[in-house]
């Protein structure tokens, strides 16, 4: 291939003697006209496909994309050869081994960022190659110089913006807006400057070399002609072949079939009786199907053992979907189905208690789907009110004859087509604090309370007045920020679909025949390193989050890394005589930035103060906030969050939250503010010093009482979480005698 390949190399660098260069052959020519017929076929698929657009068929797409990028692989793989000859001829050994060095040096920073392809690393190699051609080699005509590096330019500015973009996406960067136009664009400057390139090639070889030794003879222009024409018919015929054979593959389903794509709903209008159109067969998909074939299975993983994952099929949400059964009728369970079972309330389906039918419903939690359909905020600021676009996905209502084949075929059909996959699926908003309000912010409807407004539960407005909010965080900064994967690369991670927060405990919540992730532990260890301020993301994550001004590094370095989000501090005397009195203080620190505390419903979390003090023997001195034998807490506990009274002044029993009509014994800390508690107690006359004091503000998800009633008094038990704890001393004043 020797004068082939220097008919591309020789105007990068120093020309060559004609009497050096290897005698040209048949097959030449042969490769050459290869090349150009793969080069044209390239174009010709492309603009087939640009100009087909959503009119043709997934398998049409198919077809052509699928030879598209095969295409484009063998078409880099000659320009490899290309390069590897060129330095072989051009540059001293030395030289070559340097750029060897570079090359591996590329790919391996390629993988470290998880690029989707191999072709993506080879074009980044590529580049760097060509790059530091330009910076070594040195053409002395300016025109090859210019020529050179326009090439260069648009080649490096094409796998550039490949490179940028696959990353800025595992971040949530919603870079692919104008995918195709940039890749069509840039790829067609780069095959503009490798035509002037040839171009020049065969005008500067007749004043040193003559033509007939630079270009590869050995065949008639017609033969040639020919040849090229053979490539592109073949590529052309089996894109064809490849569409109908893999259309024979698949039934489609003729409910899908007759769908006008997109749908669009407004949850808002979810009622009984009142689905939405045309079913669940034609439009819902299974979160499992995003995981398959490896595509997103690590988000998949940590989205099974989230909260929104068993949103509607924890224990305690059974038990009170059956009570809001029995008191509010079916529409009120439509009322909690959609935010905690989306599927069942856009079905128009109630949650009936005891149906088995509905169980693939409300296992389903909150999907992939549901969350990547939101367009916007329905018109009422919260109450899992939506506006969402359910479009139609590749191989959508497709039942395959063959399955593993239809698997692979699925996922090379996404991989070749993923700016439209991603225009299906990505946020249309990069804030996303209108998605989470959605569903953060629960006021009761007026046909249930007596036409008065009653807010059950409100994170979104104190968040929005926060200091967080003010500094350009969102809700994902935080509880979706990043987090490495099981079996991915180690250096590369993309947000946590975890979501942590305080939703803790999840292995005593999910119960048979419910529970189907097995790794529940998981969910507890990461909510507790978040709220320990122990949650990490790898080091080169972080450095690129700050080089490019991420508001997920300031979420991180401000509120995450190393900052519990419960601060206590103690103010003791330094000195007390046995028989005195002792004062302390314990002040308890909202660091949250963003969340009053408690945030949840103040009747179902429990929050308070424990203070201990023992003597030097051990002997107890002082306690507050202890856990009785019964697990209840000690009437003197000092507790943040409220009861919730009912009309006639009454307590609300078992979470009748549509029975509330005031909160009595408010206590609750908003974001940046600290609570102030004194204590007092008396040193016994006989103490023995010094006195060790401790202070600790506590977490519970779940009271006794309500978790007595949710588990029908099984003796369940939720674990205490100390957010953090104060200690300090107090020496004992030595006794004199009178």
């Amino acid at each position: 291939m020797g004068a082939t390949l220097h008919a591309f190399a020789a105007p990068c660098g120093e020309f060559v003697d004609a009497s050096s260069l290897p005698r040209p052959t048949l097959r030449h020519s042969k490769v050459f006209a290869v090349f150009l017929g793969l080069l044209a076929f390239l174009v010709g698929s492309g603009l087939v496909q640009r100009l087909l657009g959503d009119a043709a068929s997934e398998f049409q797409h198919y077809g052509f994309g699928v030879r598209h990028v095969e295409a484009g692989r063998v078409l880099i793989l000659l320009f490899v050869v290309v390069v590897k000859n060129h330095l072989r001829s051009q540059y001293p050994r030395w030289r070559a081994q340097a750029f060897v060095a570079v090359c591996i040096a590329g790919v391996l920073l390629a993988m470290v960022v998880a690029l989707p392809t191999w072709e993506y690393h080879v074009g980044l190699l590529v580049v760097v190659l060509l790059g530091l051609e330009l910076l070594l080699g040195r053409p002395s005509d300016r025109a090859t110089r210019w020529v050179a590096q326009s090439g260069i330019v648009a080649a490096a500015l094409w796998w550039w913006f490949l490179f940028v973009s696959s990353f800025w996406y595992g971040i949530g960067h919603q870079f692919y807006v104008g995918y195709r136009t940039m890749h069509v664009a840039l790829g067609g400057a780069a095959l503009i400057a490798l035509a002037l390139h040839i171009v020049h090639a065969v005008r500067s070889s007749r004043g040193r070399v003559p033509a007939r030794d630079v270009l590869p003879p050995g065949a008639s222009l017609g033969k040639r002609g020919a040849l090229i024409l053979g490539v592109v018919g073949f590529w052309a015929v089996s894109a064809g072949a490849l569409g109908l054979w893999t259309s024979d593959l698949f039934v489609r389903d003729p409910a899908v079939a007759a769908v006008p794509f997109p749908v669009s709903y407004d949850t808002s209008t979810a009622g009984v009786g009142r689905p939405f159109s045309p079913g669940p067969g034609a439009t819902f998909i299974e979160s499992k199907t995003c995981s398959t074939p490896h595509c997103h299975d690590d988000i998949y993983r940590q989205w099974s053992i989230s909260s929104h994952r068993y949103a509607a099929v924890t224990t305690p949400y059974r038990r009170m979907i059956g009570l809001v059964y029995r008191e509010l009728g079916p529409e009120g369970t439509m009322f909690c189905s959609k935010c905690h079972a989306p599927q069942l309330a856009m079905l128009g389906l109630a949650d009936i208690p005891g149906d088995a039918s509905l169980d693939p419903y409300r296992n389903s939690g909150i999907t992939c789907q549901y969350c990547h359909s939101i367009q916007e905020p329905g018109p009422v600021n919260g109450n899992g009110d939506f506006l969402l676009e359910v479009r139609a996905s590749h191989f959508q209502g497709y039942r395959p004859r063959l399955s593993r084949l239809a698997v692979a075929a699925q996922r090379e059909f996404i991989w070749n087509n993923l700016s439209r996959h991603r225009t299906v699926f990505r946020h249309r908003d990069p804030e996303d604090d209108e998605y989470c309000v959605g569903c953060h912010r629960v006021e009761m409807p007026k046909e249930f309370v007596g036409n008065r407004t009653l807010v059950l539960g409100d994170v979104h407005t104190p968040f929005m007045k926060s200091r967080a909010r003010q500094e350009g965080i969102s809700c994902s900064e935080c509880h979706m920020n990043l987090a490495t994967y099981w079996g991915g690369t180690p250096a590369h991670a993309r947000p946590d679909h975890r979501m942590p927060g305080t939703n803790n405990a999840m292995t005593r919540m999910v119960e048979p025949p419910f529970i189907v992730e097995p790794d529940l532990e998981e969910s507890e260890l990461i909510t507790e390193q978040f709220l320990a301020g122990k949650y990490t993301i790898p080091a080169y994550e972080k450095l690129y989050l700050d080089l490019i001004g991420h508001p997920k590094y300031d979420a991180y370095v401000k509120y995450l890394e190393g900052n519990n989000k419960i601060g206590v501090r103690l103010a003791a005397p330094g000195q007390a005589a046995p028989g005195s009195s002792v004062d302390i203080e314990v002040s308890v620190v909202n660091k949250t930035g963003a969340h009053v505390v408690p945030s949840g419903p103040v009747d179902l979390n429990e929050y308070w103060i424990e203070v201990v003090a023992k003597a030097a023997d051990g002997r107890p001195v002082f306690s507050s906030g202890a856990i009785a034998p019964d697990n209840r807490l000690a009437p003197d506990t000092v507790v943040f969050g409220g009861t919730p009274m009912d009309c006639d002044g009454r307590p609300v029993e078992k979470h009748r939250f549509w029975k509330t009509c005031s909160i009595q014994n408010r206590r609750i800390i908003p974001p940046d503010g600290e609570s102030r508690q004194a204590y007092s107690f008396r040193l016994p006359d006989d103490v023995a010093g010094p006195i060790a004091v401790s202070a600790s503000f506590c977490y519970r998800r779940f009271n006794q009482d309500i978790a007595d009633w949710f588990y029908d008094g099984r003796g369940t038990t939720f674990p205490v979480y100390r957010f953090d704890t104060a200690t300090t001393s107090i020496r004992v004043a030595p006794v004199h005698p009178p």
